[in-house]
């Protein structure tokens, strides 16, 4: 709405009863008055209202020097400019996506995201010679507590069985085996079936902070104040680091680069992701973004709390800050075992003989050193 009023200045103390909060009390080319539900009177200057500025080149030569996104932030005032926009553009399944078919004769690492509605679990491993990474599993149910994440993890990966499961009476983790039985082709993926590793793999465990801060969701054990304590039960030692999330997400990025391999001009990528980790697979694809810029931190370096695919990514962010080259204080008190280097078979297939593999696979897994 546009009222005729020479200069802002002179508009009348009283706003128009007929303008609504929100409505323009004054508009002129480059500058605009309105009213908030508050009562607050906003004076709106825009870079056009500058004539040197009021020209389609000062737009275009911003736009090319700083990106179109920034302009928009900076210039329009327009602070959901990077909403939704993709945190890791450069991952591309077809070419990180591989399935594992064997592993190293190394430990794998586990991170840990204790999320109050969705706790996670990654499996990775990470070659001692090339410093390379692949992602071999990931776990994530919904509403389950501490205790039975803890036993469910343990079953999955090889360090008990599903009779003691029974015996502990972890409903939620049995009707979580049950569901996972039952969605072999859950989001597109064929999950591998639990255990998913032999008896007597070695891990190596590490999370956030949070896991050693006292929890009120910890409550079926008084003794028990902390994530640590109820995973310290069953001798699982957890590592912990208070890392950024800005430099979780560096070591995330340095991943997907490429990397020559010795000998050849072939390029192979850093990070590797096993097809049975389709939350974190959709995660990198899109599902991460950036968070929403606000007035006070209009270019955010961080991805968005969206409640699904942060836990994953947290988790994953957790293992690789402790074993990849960006480290930070805390405690990190797990020490890596001794590898090898060597390649194992491990019974990782799921799919009929003859289904996947081939000359591009076998390259890659011969690389994977």
């Amino acid at each position: 709405m546009t009222k005729p009023i020479k200069r802002p200045w002179q508009i009348a103390s009283e706003p128009d009863p007929a303008l609504r909060p929100g409505d323009y009390e004054y508009q002129s080319h480059g500058y605009s008055l309105r009213s908030t539900r508050r009562g607050i009177s906003v004076f709106e200057l825009d870079y056009w209202a500058d004539p040197a500025k009021d020209n389609e080149k000062f737009k275009l030569d911003h736009i090319n020097t700083q990106g179109a996104q920034n302009f928009r932030r900076e210039y329009l005032r327009d602070w959901a400019a990077a909403s939704g926009t993709r945190f890791y553009p450069e991952f591309d399944p077809a070419l990180y996506v591989h399935r594992a078919q064997a592993m190293l004769d190394a430990p794998v690492i586990r991170g840990w995201d204790f999320g109050k509605r969705h706790p996670a679990l990654v499996c990775l491993q990470r070659s001692p010679i090339s410093g390379r990474v692949w992602v071999l599993r990931e776990l994530m149910p919904t509403g389950m507590d501490i205790y039975n994440f803890r036993d469910l993890v343990m079953y999955a990966c090889g360090q008990m069985d599903i009779d003691e499961l029974h015996q502990r009476d972890r409903k939620k983790a049995l009707a979580f085996v049950n569901w996972y039985k039952a969605s072999e082709g859950w989001q597109g993926a064929r999950l591998p079936p639990m255990p998913w590793f032999p008896p007597g793999t070695p891990f190596i465990d590490f999370a956030g902070h949070e896991a050693v801060m006292s929890s009120a969701f910890i409550s079926q054990e008084k003794e028990e104040a902390t994530y640590a304590d109820v995973l310290a039960l069953e001798k699982i030692q957890l590592g912990w680091s208070k890392s950024l999330v800005a430099n979780r997400a560096t070591v995330f990025h340095s991943l997907l680069g490429m990397r020559r391999v010795e000998g050849s001009e072939a390029l192979v990528p850093n990070l590797l992701v096993d097809p049975a980790c389709p939350i974190l697979i959709g995660g990198l694809s899109g599902g991460i973004t950036f968070a929403k810029p606000t007035i006070n931190n209009p270019n955010p370096e961080v991805p968005a709390k969206d409640g699904w695919f942060e836990h994953v990514h947290e988790a994953t962010g957790y293992a690789l800050i402790n074993v990849c080259s960006v480290k930070e204080g805390g405690t990190g008190k797990a020490a890596p075992a001794k590898s090898t280097g060597r390649l194992r078979s491990v019974s990782f297939r799921v799919e009929p003989e003859g289904e996947e593999g081939g000359e591009a696979e076998s390259s890659l897994l011969e690389n994977w050193k």
